[in-house]
Protein backbone atom coordinates (compact mmCIF):
# COMPACT_ATOMS: atom_id res chain seq x y z
CA UNK A 1 0.00 0.00 0.00
CA UNK A 2 2.94 2.54 1.00
CA UNK A 3 4.55 1.49 -3.15
CA UNK A 4 0.73 2.19 -4.15
CA UNK A 5 0.54 5.77 -2.21
CA UNK A 6 3.98 7.28 -3.32
CA UNK A 7 3.51 6.17 -7.43
CA UNK A 8 0.11 7.86 -7.23
CA UNK A 9 1.16 10.57 -5.70
CA UNK A 10 3.93 10.58 -8.56
CA UNK A 11 1.02 10.47 -10.96
CA UNK A 12 -1.08 13.22 -9.52
CA UNK A 13 1.64 15.88 -9.68
CA UNK A 14 3.02 14.69 -13.51
CA UNK A 15 -0.74 15.60 -14.09
CA UNK A 16 -1.32 19.21 -12.74
CA UNK A 17 1.98 20.25 -12.51
CA UNK A 18 5.00 21.63 -14.44
CA UNK A 19 7.45 19.82 -15.29
CA UNK A 20 10.06 22.51 -14.21
CA UNK A 21 7.50 22.27 -10.73
CA UNK A 22 8.11 18.60 -10.16
CA UNK A 23 11.49 18.56 -8.33
CA UNK A 24 9.99 20.73 -5.97
CA UNK A 25 7.93 18.39 -4.01
CA UNK A 26 10.17 15.35 -5.83
CA UNK A 27 11.04 14.43 -1.96
CA UNK A 28 7.98 14.36 0.07
CA UNK A 29 7.52 12.51 2.73
CA UNK A 30 5.27 9.37 2.67
CA UNK A 31 3.90 10.61 6.00
CA UNK A 32 3.11 13.31 4.13
CA UNK A 33 1.54 12.10 0.83
CA UNK A 34 -1.00 9.51 3.75
CA UNK A 35 -2.41 12.76 5.03
CA UNK A 36 -3.32 14.22 1.66
CA UNK A 37 -5.05 10.89 0.87
CA UNK A 38 -9.35 11.38 1.61
CA UNK A 39 -9.79 7.58 0.75
CA UNK A 40 -8.32 4.38 -1.13
CA UNK A 41 -10.00 1.35 -1.99
CA UNK A 42 -8.20 -2.06 -3.19
CA UNK A 43 -9.82 -3.66 -6.26
CA UNK A 44 -8.19 -6.42 -7.08
CA UNK A 45 -5.53 -8.25 -5.10
CA UNK A 46 -3.16 -11.44 -6.18
CA UNK A 47 -0.31 -13.63 -4.51
CA UNK A 48 1.54 -15.97 -7.02
CA UNK A 49 5.47 -17.38 -6.40
CA UNK A 50 5.70 -14.84 -3.75
CA UNK A 51 5.04 -11.96 -5.91
CA UNK A 52 1.92 -9.69 -4.14
CA UNK A 53 0.08 -7.47 -6.32
CA UNK A 54 -2.77 -5.20 -5.70
CA UNK A 55 -4.98 -3.08 -7.62
CA UNK A 56 -5.99 0.20 -5.69
CA UNK A 57 -8.18 3.16 -6.40
CA UNK A 58 -6.59 6.39 -4.63
CA UNK A 59 -8.62 9.31 -4.05
CA UNK A 60 -6.99 12.67 -2.77
CA UNK A 61 -8.34 15.52 -0.44
CA UNK A 62 -8.38 18.42 -2.90
CA UNK A 63 -8.25 20.95 -0.12
CA UNK A 64 -5.01 18.99 1.27
CA UNK A 65 -3.35 19.26 -2.16
CA UNK A 66 -4.24 22.69 -2.76
CA UNK A 67 -2.40 23.38 0.98
CA UNK A 68 0.63 21.39 0.30
CA UNK A 69 1.48 23.20 -2.76
CA UNK A 70 0.56 26.66 -1.58
CA UNK A 71 2.89 25.92 1.04
CA UNK A 72 5.25 25.71 -1.69
CA UNK A 73 4.42 28.40 -3.96
CA UNK A 74 3.45 25.67 -6.60
CA UNK A 75 0.69 26.72 -9.39
CA UNK A 76 -0.78 23.81 -10.52
CA UNK A 77 -3.10 23.00 -13.65
CA UNK A 78 -6.74 21.25 -14.22
CA UNK A 79 -5.93 19.93 -17.80
CA UNK A 80 -8.53 18.26 -19.49
CA UNK A 81 -7.28 15.27 -21.93
CA UNK A 82 -7.54 16.86 -25.78
CA UNK A 83 -7.49 16.18 -29.10
CA UNK A 84 -4.89 18.18 -31.51
CA UNK A 85 -2.75 17.41 -34.93
CA UNK A 86 1.03 17.31 -34.80
CA UNK A 87 2.29 18.56 -37.68
CA UNK A 88 6.01 18.48 -37.95
CA UNK A 89 8.02 19.93 -40.92
CA UNK A 90 12.27 18.69 -40.90
CA UNK A 91 14.35 20.40 -43.36
CA UNK A 92 17.97 19.05 -43.03
CA UNK A 93 20.80 21.04 -44.69
CA UNK A 94 17.91 23.46 -46.23
CA UNK A 95 16.01 20.10 -47.85
CA UNK A 96 12.53 19.57 -46.72
CA UNK A 97 12.21 15.77 -45.70
CA UNK A 98 9.27 13.59 -47.10
CA UNK A 99 7.15 12.38 -43.87
CA UNK A 100 8.53 8.83 -45.00
CA UNK A 101 11.62 9.96 -44.60
CA UNK A 102 10.69 12.44 -41.66
CA UNK A 103 11.79 10.62 -37.91
CA UNK A 104 9.85 12.97 -36.05
CA UNK A 105 6.68 12.01 -38.45
CA UNK A 106 7.27 8.09 -38.25
CA UNK A 107 8.82 7.93 -34.51
CA UNK A 108 6.38 10.60 -32.82
CA UNK A 109 3.10 7.83 -31.48
CA UNK A 110 5.79 5.43 -30.71
CA UNK A 111 7.72 7.69 -27.88
CA UNK A 112 5.36 7.77 -25.01
CA UNK A 113 5.84 9.97 -22.06
CA UNK A 114 4.16 9.60 -18.38
CA UNK A 115 0.34 10.73 -18.06
CA UNK A 116 0.16 12.14 -21.72
CA UNK A 117 -2.68 14.69 -22.18
CA UNK A 118 -3.04 15.08 -25.66
CA UNK A 119 -4.13 12.92 -28.48
CA UNK A 120 -1.59 13.80 -31.37
CA UNK A 121 -3.29 13.51 -34.92
CA UNK A 122 -0.75 13.09 -37.81
CA UNK A 123 -1.70 14.63 -40.69
CA UNK A 124 -1.31 13.62 -44.86
CA UNK A 125 1.36 14.75 -46.82
CA UNK A 126 0.03 17.14 -49.33
CA UNK A 127 2.00 18.43 -52.03
CA UNK A 128 -0.06 22.13 -51.99
CA UNK A 129 1.16 22.34 -48.24
CA UNK A 130 4.41 21.38 -48.93
CA UNK A 131 5.04 24.05 -51.62
CA UNK A 132 3.57 26.73 -49.01
CA UNK A 133 5.65 26.07 -46.21
CA UNK A 134 8.61 25.61 -48.43
CA UNK A 135 8.09 29.34 -50.13
CA UNK A 136 7.35 30.56 -46.28
CA UNK A 137 10.38 29.34 -44.82
CA UNK A 138 12.39 32.16 -43.98
CA UNK A 139 9.16 34.11 -42.56
CA UNK A 140 7.52 31.20 -40.79
CA UNK A 141 6.18 33.96 -38.66
CA UNK A 142 3.79 34.75 -41.12
CA UNK A 143 2.87 31.45 -42.04
CA UNK A 144 -1.16 31.09 -41.85
CA UNK A 145 -1.17 27.83 -40.16
CA UNK A 146 -4.79 27.13 -39.79
CA UNK A 147 -4.74 26.68 -43.98
CA UNK A 148 -3.29 22.85 -43.04
CA UNK A 149 -4.99 22.37 -40.33
CA UNK A 150 -8.62 23.07 -40.99
CA UNK A 151 -9.04 19.72 -43.45
CA UNK A 152 -8.98 17.59 -40.10
CA UNK A 153 -11.42 19.26 -38.60
CA UNK A 154 -9.56 19.63 -35.16
CA UNK A 155 -9.06 23.60 -33.99
CA UNK A 156 -6.29 22.46 -31.76
CA UNK A 157 -2.65 22.08 -33.33
CA UNK A 158 1.28 21.76 -32.97
CA UNK A 159 2.75 23.13 -36.29
CA UNK A 160 6.83 22.47 -35.97
CA UNK A 161 9.13 23.48 -38.27
CA UNK A 162 12.02 21.48 -37.83
CA UNK A 163 15.71 22.78 -39.09
CA UNK A 164 19.05 20.93 -38.93
CA UNK A 165 22.10 22.74 -39.93
CA UNK A 166 25.38 22.79 -38.26
CA UNK A 167 24.72 19.97 -35.98
CA UNK A 168 21.98 22.59 -34.53
CA UNK A 169 17.90 21.38 -34.06
CA UNK A 170 15.99 24.31 -33.65
CA UNK A 171 12.39 24.02 -33.57
CA UNK A 172 10.22 26.43 -33.60
CA UNK A 173 6.53 25.67 -32.38
CA UNK A 174 3.34 27.27 -33.57
CA UNK A 175 0.41 26.21 -30.77
CA UNK A 176 -3.06 26.70 -30.92
CA UNK A 177 -4.96 25.10 -27.75
CA UNK A 178 -8.37 26.33 -27.18
CA UNK A 179 -7.82 29.23 -29.48
CA UNK A 180 -5.19 30.63 -27.72
CA UNK A 181 -2.01 30.60 -30.30
CA UNK A 182 1.46 30.64 -28.94
CA UNK A 183 4.73 30.19 -30.53
CA UNK A 184 8.04 29.16 -29.05
CA UNK A 185 11.73 28.93 -29.97
CA UNK A 186 13.69 25.07 -28.96
CA UNK A 187 17.43 24.12 -29.89
CA UNK A 188 19.36 20.97 -29.21
CA UNK A 189 22.78 19.82 -30.14
CA UNK A 190 22.74 17.27 -32.25
CA UNK A 191 25.96 15.88 -33.49
CA UNK A 192 24.65 13.19 -35.78
CA UNK A 193 20.97 14.20 -37.16
CA UNK A 194 20.73 9.73 -37.71
CA UNK A 195 21.57 9.10 -33.84
CA UNK A 196 18.07 7.89 -32.99
CA UNK A 197 18.59 7.72 -29.30
CA UNK A 198 19.39 11.45 -29.74
CA UNK A 199 16.40 12.00 -31.82
CA UNK A 200 14.22 9.70 -29.48
CA UNK A 201 15.61 11.66 -26.69
CA UNK A 202 14.36 15.18 -27.93
CA UNK A 203 11.29 13.62 -29.04
CA UNK A 204 10.18 12.63 -25.50
CA UNK A 205 11.44 16.48 -24.54
CA UNK A 206 9.45 18.35 -27.01
CA UNK A 207 6.16 16.14 -26.43
CA UNK A 208 6.53 17.34 -22.21
CA UNK A 209 7.30 21.14 -23.19
CA UNK A 210 4.26 21.00 -25.39
CA UNK A 211 2.46 19.31 -22.58
CA UNK A 212 3.17 22.19 -20.60
CA UNK A 213 2.16 24.70 -22.88
CA UNK A 214 -1.20 22.79 -22.81
CA UNK A 215 -0.94 22.86 -18.71
CA UNK A 216 -0.11 26.27 -18.68
CA UNK A 217 -3.71 27.69 -20.12
CA UNK A 218 -5.19 25.79 -17.00
CA UNK A 219 -2.97 26.80 -14.40
CA UNK A 220 -4.75 27.74 -11.24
Amino acid sequence: LNKAFSKSFDVLMGKILLTRDLKKIRNTKLNKIKKLIGSFQILEESYSKDIYKIKTKILYNEDEVKKLLGEKNILFSRPENISAVFYPVLFVDEEMQNFNENFFYKEWENVIIKNELINFILPLEDLEDISQIIKMKSSIENLNVDLFINKYDVKNYVFALIDYQNKKLNIHLKTNFNNNKISKNISYEVKNINNEQKLNYIIKDLKSKITDLWKEENLI
